[in-house]
């Protein structure tokens, strides 16, 4: 025979729980900690793992949801406490979908964060090299180079270029590495 004082205890828990944070709530609470992105993957993780869960285990709860209900025509004095019963496991379907949203959340915002990052450190990069003197007279070099492609009379040699750049050049310092330049271009743009 089925024990009925165990169903009592699990009603008697489930009655004296009945708030759950909403989704903005939850929101907030998770802010006010500073996660690191590590912890908070870790807590989407374990909503999302959570979420499945309570999704097994809604399946289980709604089959005893039709065995309560059968026992309602036997069991009168137990209604009240079974309707109570049925309202709880509606709000654990809806805890799965706030457990499942608040992951969803978490995983874009992860994402994003990632996402700005390599955008900002981009950006920095490229501001970097705009600034940068060497940069400048890197493509004043390489315009000298096109104009040498085109008239090879210029100069008898790369190492004759790089010299001669070199002298041009106030904030370059190695004639090797403007010939390695050459070399470079030579590669990429034959016809020059």
């Amino acid at each position: 025979m089925f024990d009925f004082s165990e169903l009592e205890k699990i009603l008697n828990a489930i009655e004296t729980n009945k708030s759950f944070e909403s989704f903005d709530e939850h929101k907030s609470r998770l802010k006010e900690k500073n996660l690191s992105y590590d912890e908070l993957l870790s807590y989407a993780a374990a909503c999302s793992a959570w979420g499945d869960v309570i999704e097994y285990e809604n399946e289980g709860l709604k089959k005893i949801q039709s065995a309560l209900d059968k026992m309602l025509s036997w069991k009168g004095d137990l209604l009240d406490k079974q309707k109570t019963a049925i309202v709880e496991i509606t709000k654990m379907g809806e805890l799965q979908v706030l457990a499942s949203s608040t992951a969803k959340f978490l995983e874009g915002n992860i994402a994003g964060r990632d996402a700005q990052k390599r955008i900002m450190a981009k950006k920095g990069a490229l501001a970097k090299i705009a600034s940068d003197p060497k940069q400048k007279e890197k493509s004043f070099v390489r315009e000298c180079w096109q104009d040498w492609q085109k008239n090879p009379d210029s100069y008898k040699s790369k190492a004759a270029f790089g010299k001669d750049m070199l002298q041009k050049c106030e904030h370059l310092d190695s004639q090797k590495k403007i010939e390695d330049w050459c070399r470079e271009w030579e590669k990429t743009n034959p016809a020059g």
